[in-house]
């Protein structure tokens, strides 16, 4: 059973809050904010770990998973990064948890979910709202750009589309404006620029057939700036790596055993670079500060930190003690872009000190 969802009374806080609570004024029945896990040592979550986002402050990380796996743990735990303890725990989707990201403005954090749910979460008064849900489209994006509280929303190429990208405004609570994906693509990756003006996409088909589309939007009016098709790529994840060129990792389907490839694309001109070759079927990455410098994480459970523009590996921190099937399957910079947290397939956890 998928999300329900209950009208409730306005709760007066923030004006953010209140506008929101106002122009969407649903909630997931049954929410919870409880104590976290007092067990002993680090927590470790039930299922792999798909999201993971600092507050704005870095005080603490909110992690979460499972995606489309039944009877998983969806559950939102935030930790404590110093004792790696799970401080308090929120309760409210009925299914894994594909994406978390906070408001770097508001402190409110979005969630994602396979139970078709977005939801808003306000930690200093313990309330959520229920942004999107209701329909059968899973949502497998929900990150906020730096500056605005601005959050960008995207669906997955799951069940039968049309699947859209969504940007809410939350300070006017409105949705700025939505783009539908033809050819029943989803939204593979998504990607937002540091100076919160620019979007972009990968759209593919629910089963890879070569017609991936790289797709860069104004944030402002949605304007569709530039689109890229890619040959043989399917995309897992992207960043900006500078004011008009992304990276996207993905999986290569013009090699035999479909391994991971990195590569760079010029929105402007057009023009995509192969960067590298990884092991493994899946890479993850994020990128620091004005994207000067990467992070890539890939089956060898070796977390790379790539600086640009000359493409160097400047650091390897190898994550020792996962086992020959547990992989990493998230990480972030922190806003102070000097730590990076990750999350593996087994539920486990860590965070990296990154030099300067």
């Amino acid at each position: 059973m998928f999300c329900e969802i209950q009208e409730k009374g306005l709760i007066m806080t923030t004006d953010i809050w209140s506008r929101l609570t106002k122009a969407f004024p649903r909630v997931p029945v049954g929410y919870q904010f409880v104590d976290g896990d007092t067990t002993d040592g680090a927590y470790t979550h039930g299922t792999s770990i798909l999201g993971i986002s600092f507050t704005p402050d870095d005080s603490l990380i909110a992690i979460a998973g499972g995606g489309c796996i039944p009877g998983v743990d969806a559950t939102i735990r935030l930790i404590d990064p110093h004792t790696m303890a799970n401080v308090r725990t929120l309760i409210g989707h009925v299914h894994g948890i594909h994406d978390l990201s906070f408001d770097p403005e508001s402190g409110i954090l979005a969630s994602a979910s396979f139970d078709y749910g977005v939801y808003l979460w306000n930690l200093e008064c313990e309330d959520v709202i229920a942004l999107m849900g209701g329909d059968d489209k899973t949502k497998g994006h929900s990150r906020f750009m730096a500056h605005g509280s601005i959050l960008v929303v995207g669906e997955y190429a799951y069940y039968g589309g049309p699947h859209t990208l969504s940007v809410f405004d939350l300070a006017s609570a409105e949705l700025r404006h939505r783009l539908e994906l033809a050819d029943e693509r989803g939204v593979g990756g998504v990607a937002l620029s540091a100076d919160s003006k620019h979007i972009c996409l990968g759209a593919q088909r629910p089963v890879y057939d070569d017609r991936c589309m790289v797709i860069a939007l104004d944030a402002q009016t949605g304007e569709i700036l530039q689109q890229i098709a890619l040959k043989e790529l399917e995309i897992v994840d992207m960043a900006y790596i500078g004011p008009n060129k992304v990276l996207a990792s993905g999986i290569d389907h013009d090699s035999e055993d479909l391994d991971s490839m990195l590569v760079s694309i010029d929105l402007g001109s057009g023009e995509v670079v192969r960067v590298d070759s990884l092991d493994g079927c899946r890479v993850f990455i994020d990128a620091g500060g004005m994207g000067e410098r990467v992070v890539a994480a890939s089956a060898s459970n070796e977390l790379r930190l790539i600086g640009l523009p000359d493409w160097t590996v400047g650091s390897s921190y190898a994550i020792e003690a996962l086992s020959e099937h547990e992989s990493i399957c998230r990480v972030a910079f922190n806003h102070g872009h000097n730590r990076l947290a990750f999350g593996t397939s087994s539920g486990r956890f860590g965070i990296v000190n990154v030099a300067d």
